[in-house]
């Protein structure tokens, strides 16, 4: 029981301070130099106005030439497939090993 609770205690720590240690915009940040915060903040700007305001069509069809974008469908479909593979035909591989299947009560704590 008491296991439990340390466990959670850890998270309401940080999350108590996280609202004084995550820094909202560079102007107030107290780690950057001047002149650190002036290129995070010409950097930022730039950012904003290279933002399309009106959809087209066009743009999904970039996407869809850009050789990154079928990369990173790979690296996704990796990572799920092995994952979802492992959660739904786990019981399974365990039953057909001889195991006997192994029951879940809930949490110990």
């Amino acid at each position: 029981m008491l296991r439990c609770r340390l466990e959670g205690l850890l998270t309401v720590i940080v999350s108590s301070m996280s609202p004084w240690m995550v820094k909202d915009w560079p102007k107030t940040s107290k780690f950057l130099t001047d002149k650190e915060r002036e290129h995070v903040i010409y950097r930022l700007r730039n950012d904003v106005e290279d933002i399309e305001t009106k959809f087209e069509i066009r743009y999904v069809w970039e996407a869809f030439q850009n050789p990154k974008m079928y990369i990173m469908i790979l690296i996704y479909l990796g990572a799920n497939c092995g994952t979802y593979a492992i959660a739904f035909f786990l019981p399974t591989i365990i039953r057909n090993l001889g195991y006997a299947a192994a029951t879940f009560d809930g949490p110990r704590c």
